[in-house]
């Protein structure tokens, strides 16, 4: 959830001997128009992940099981969609004097952690 609300793209410019930088979060507003989606849905998706894990955790509810996966999976897919559009629109900028956009730490944190919770809930249903 932490990265949901980070840094999804790092933006880092030179001009002369002046160099800027400018992180863009998965929260702002301008992520839904270029992408479709923003960070509040992982994050939403992340805190209800975080509920059913601890109810799942705490009941022998197969279909509790069943459930949190699927949350989790779709979370995955989100985040993997949200790197799929960032990376092409990253692809999509000129090459202009001494700027480079690059993939922000968030994003990738969202996405690591997407695809390890699906893992972690698909062992846990399998073990079942």
């Amino acid at each position: 959830m932490y990265g949901s609300i980070g840094s999804w793209v790092h933006v880092s410019g030179s001009l002369g001997s002046a160099t800027s930088t400018r992180p863009s979060t998965g929260s702002t507003r301008w992520f839904s128009t270029l992408i479709s989606v923003n960070g509040w849905v992982t994050f939403i998706g992340g805190m209800l992940l975080v509920i059913f894990a601890c109810f799942e955790m705490t009941s022998d509810e197969l279909m509790l099981s069943v459930f949190t996966t699927v949350i989790a999976a779709i979370v995955a897919v989100f985040a993997i969609y949200d790197m799929f559009r960032i990376v092409q629109k990253i692809d999509q900028v000129p090459a202009s004097a001494g700027a480079t956009v690059s993939v922000g730490w968030g994003l990738i944190c969202v996405l690591s952690a997407a695809v390890l919770a699906t893992l972690i809930t698909l062992v846990r249903l399998v073990q079942r």
